[in-house]
């Protein structure tokens, strides 16, 4: 199963070396594996590097990207979540 953890998501660099980064944010679309793990699409944002957006993608865990859909809202509360999930006292 999917493991989700709170470094996956944020700014990078991207992934084809071009100059720009990409941002990843988890999104509200997703699904409760058997053991009842939170499993989310991520929003892929692709930004040139004056920072313009080229293009946006749903990455499913697989990591297949799926076209953006737009009534498919960002979850930054999914992202706390998952900070005090992993937070060991």
């Amino acid at each position: 199963m999917p493991e989700m953890d709170p470094s996956m998501f944020g700014s990078r660099l991207r992934y084809d070396g071009k100059p720009g980064f990409i941002e990843l944010v988890p999104t509200g679309m997703g699904f409760a594996e058997a053991d009842r793990t939170d499993v989310r699409m991520r929003r892929l944002r692709i930004f040139n590097e004056q920072g313009d957006l080229e293009g946006t993608f749903l990455v499913d865990p697989m990591g297949v990207w799926w076209a953006d859909l737009p009534d498919v809202c960002d979850d930054v509360e999914f992202l706390e979540h998952l900070h005090s999930r992993n937070v060991t006292p």
